[in-house]
């Protein structure tokens, strides 16, 4: 079964890019502490080799943010083909620095988007996958994340959903920290 690719979807893709290299959230230049160790690293993601024709990876269709530093383990995102690891600072205060990313694929603009955070060694989700619809960048561009005030280990999250009379929508709420 061929699966037909959305030119609304691909200009969404290209739009969320965009929006993302303007608010300077790539990790591709800039060294960051990922690990807490003191010294600075920087980070990029690899994405498998992908055929659109055919709608497959070879090897698989995942992703890996892998580091400067080889003892810093890699993440790997499945079901992903591309996507650009976000720079989101030390959101907790720990000495790490949390990696978002939302995982790009040939179909739909809803997505998870993901934040990482490193831990005793490893890499861990900061919060619940957070779901978004392409549109959230275009309708919010602040951060998906910020510290709640006065309330330690729990965040505010810009999320999409949709509503049955209002469409897609951006709405807020406030999370804990998983770890």
């Amino acid at each position: 079964m061929k699966i037909e690719y959305s030119m609304k979807v691909h200009n969404y893709l290209i739009l969320l890019g965009l929006v993302l290299s303007y608010l300077g959230c790539f990790a591709q230049s800039e060294p960051y502490d990922f690990n807490g160790d003191g010294k600075k690293e920087t980070c990029k993601l690899v994405a498998p080799k992908t055929n659109d024709e055919t709608y497959d990876c070879e090897g698989g269709c995942n992703c890996r943010i892998v580091f400067s530093d080889p003892k810093i383990p890699a993440i790997t995102i499945t079901s992903c083909i591309g996507g650009e690891p976000q720079i989101l600072g030390d959101l907790d205060g720990n000495g790490t620095t949390e990696i978002g990313l939302v995982p790009e694929w040939w179909t739909s603009c809803w997505r998870s988007y993901y934040i990482y955070t490193f831990v005793n060694g490893k890499w861990t989700l900061f919060v619940d996958p957070i779901t978004i619809h392409c549109n959230l960048f275009e309708e919010h561009d602040g951060p998906i994340i910020e510290k709640v005030a006065n309330k330690k280990g729990y965040y505010k999250v810009y999320y999409s959903e949709f509503d049955d009379e209002k469409g897609i929508l951006t709405l807020t709420k406030t999370v804990k920290k998983k770890i």
